[in-house]
């Protein structure tokens, strides 16, 4: 949970561009409150929203890593591995 995220979460809320679930988290449903918030204020303005965070292990860094991590182990055990 965000604190930032709850309060902005709280405001729009407060300003009705709800009905938001005060959880902290920066999902769909907050981002286009935002977006509309942000529409109202000036219309001309850029709307730039970041991307809900990924989860760590299910980057495709992460798990390339692991698969490559047991493709070598596999190999070390005398298996092969075709693509």
């Amino acid at each position: 949970m965000n604190p930032k995220i709850l309060d902005l979460q709280k405001r729009l809320n407060e300003l009705g561009y709800g009905p938001l679930e005060e959880d902290g988290k920066y999902g769909t449903n907050t981002a286009e409150a935002f977006i509309l918030y942000q529409d109202e204020i000036d219309p001309d303005t850029p709307t730039v929203v970041p991307a809900p965070q990924q989860k760590w292990w299910t980057s495709k860094k992460f798990l390339g890593g692991v698969g490559t991590i047991l493709v070598g182990i596999l190999g070390i055990l005398g298996y092969s591995v075709e693509a």
